[in-house]
Order: C-alpha cells, then sequence, then structure tokens
C-alpha cells in the first residue's frame, strides 16, 4: 500500500524535479552567451569546473526525469 503512495508521489516530483534542473541549467547557459553567441568565462579554470558541473547536473536530471517516466508508467501496470 505505502509503495503504491510513494510511486505516485514521487513520480511526477522526480518528473517536475528533473525538468527545473534541465531548465535552470540552459537558463544559466544562454545567460553567459554574448552577442556573437559564445559562452564567456573569466578564466579557463572557471570554464571546466562550470561545464564539468553542468554535466553532471544534466545527467542527474535526466536520470531524474527517466525515473519520473518509470513511475508513472508503473501506476498503470
Amino acid at each position: 500500500m505505502y509503495h503504491t503512495l510513494f510511486i505516485k508521489i514521487a513520480g511526477p516530483l522526480f518528473l517536475i524535479a528533473g525538468s527545473i534542473i534541465r531548465f535552470k541549467i540552459s537558463e544559466k547557459r544562454f545567460n553567459r552567451r554574448s552577442i556573437t553567441g559564445m559562452e564567456i568565462f573569466p578564466t579557463y579554470n572557471k570554464a571546466v569546473t562550470t561545464r564539468a558541473k553542468e554535466g553532471c547536473a544534466g545527467i542527474f536530471a535526466k536520470i531524474l526525469i527517466l525515473i519520473g517516466i518509470v513511475f508513472i508508467l508503473a501506476q498503470w501496470i
């Protein structure tokens, strides 16, 4: 009983959380762009660490979205 309630609540929450993370990453990338369309970083180290963090967060967001979709589909089975 409790696991079905968890799946009903967690599925949409994971889906929404993953979507919000992906949106925030895209928004930050957009705000870093110059007029010519290139991303601007103050230093090379900042560019590398920012890209690495965004890459990890993007993978985490995709996993959350996938788990959310699986949980939502599991309700129908």
